[in-house]
């Protein structure tokens, strides 16, 4: 294949201290442009402004960098030639991002290693994109604001990002957003999903009648469709109405013959949403209530006794302390989340001074697990250890 020389104008040039080679999928899943960026030593967004040239040195080709607004590195000059393994795709206004790392060789020069095309949008969002400097606040609504991109790629790179933000900070951030606006999208069918998750929870702190039954109306979409982000829609829906979206909820998907275990783990993940967002007391015990009515479902127990646990439920202590010895022997996991669960709430109650009788027995059944099963009970005393610190150091 023809290598060229291409002349560029460099619109924005990214460059961190950070010596890790960025060797990803731009596009990547689970990796944003900001891990991207900043895991690359250089990160240059710019425009083909000249069709390709033949240039047969060493099989590379001759690009000339203009207009560098930073440059940390030092290691161009405005104006500079530079040789860049370049593809002979590139055309005059095509826009790239190209993204490199110092030669191990020579610290001075920069090896280029990811290469992507690209839409406007996609350029005007990385290049608006908002340095980890700016306030928390304002990189949050940025992000926010994006969900709804006509374009997946970004809608998906802005909801990856998110993530890495405290659910209680972004849902206070996403208030800053328009109601009628995000009703607006939510309305809108798009080609993705990510704005499922946020927007519904806006609208909780002003909902409409309407608003109940447009979410209701893209649960039963997205849900059959096993879309994964349907906890967010159906977060948003028990928040605006809570009794009569729990009974909906209880009737539709839990209270079946033979529940299907996707919805249901779809509901149990928006119960972590609704529990995060509100400490209203009627909201918590709804939640819970339905929470406590999938435990007869065998194929779901095991996850909700370990979401009990993390919600902080100990309604339940006696009656795990009663049944643990019926539980099928072969049922390790089973048998594990409710001991995960005594060792929760044993931690949560061991400061207090007299001992309730769900204490007592709580200690007493753990003793005896201890005694008879020692390997079991020092695995899952590990693991609950683990995921303490984790809690304690996010």
């Amino acid at each position: 294949m023809l290598k060229a020389s291409v002349y560029i104008w460099v619109t924005a040039l990214l460059l961190s201290t950070n010596v890790v080679q960025a060797q990803m999928c731009i596009w990547s899943r689970y990796v944003s442009y900001s891990e991207q960026i900043s895991s690359s030593d250089a990160v240059i967004l710019c425009q083909v402004t000249a069709p390709a040239v033949p240039f047969n040195v060493r099989h590379k080709q001759r690009m000339k960098i203009e207009d560098i607004m930073v440059d940390k590195l030092n290691s161009f000059e405005q104006s500079q030639i530079f040789e860049y393994e370049c593809e002979e795709r590139y055309k005059p206004g095509n826009l790239i991002l190209l993204m490199g790392s110092k030669s191990d060789d020579d610290k001075n020069q920069i090896k280029w290693i990811s290469e992507s095309l690209m839409t406007t949008d996609q350029y005007r969002y990385l290049a608006n994109l908002p340095p980890a400097a700016e306030p928390t606040n304002q990189r949050i609504l940025y992000y926010l604001s994006h969900l709804c991109s006509d374009n997946p790629k970004i809608a998906r790179d802005a909801y990856i990002i998110l993530q890495d933000f405290p659910l209680l900070r972004v849902a206070e951030v996403s208030l800053r957003l328009s109601a009628e606006s995000v009703r607006h999208h939510l309305k809108d069918h798009k080609t993705h999903v990510y704005h499922y998750h946020w927007y519904p929870l806006r609208l909780h702190k002003d909902g409409t009648i309407d608003d109940t039954a447009l979410l209701q109306k893209l649960i039963q979409e997205k849900i059959d469709v096993h879309t994964d982000e349907s906890h967010g829609l159906i977060a948003g829906y028990l928040l605006l109405s809570v009794e009569n979206a729990g009974n909906w909820l209880d009737t539709t998907y839990i209270n079946q013959p033979a529940p299907n275990f996707v919805h249901s783990y779809h509901v149990l993940n928006s119960f972590d949403l609704v529990l995060s967002l509100t400490d209203d007391s009627s909201t918590r015990n709804r939640v819970l209530d339905s929470a406590h009515q999938m435990l007869s479902d065998e194929n779901l127990a095991q996850l909700v006794i370990t979401k009990l646990a993390h919600w902080q439920d100990w309604s339940i202590a006696e009656n795990l302390c009663t049944v643990y010895d019926d539980v099928d022997k072969k049922d390790v996991a089973l048998r594990g989340s409710i001991m995960t669960y005594l060792l929760a709430y044993q931690a949560d109650h061991h400061e207090e001074v007299s001992l309730s009788k769900t204490d007592r027995l709580v200690n007493e059944k753990l003793h005896e697990i201890r005694r008879k099963h020692p390997n079991l009970y020092r695995l899952r005393a590990k693991s609950h250890e683990i995921m303490i610190k984790s809690e304690q150091n996010p």
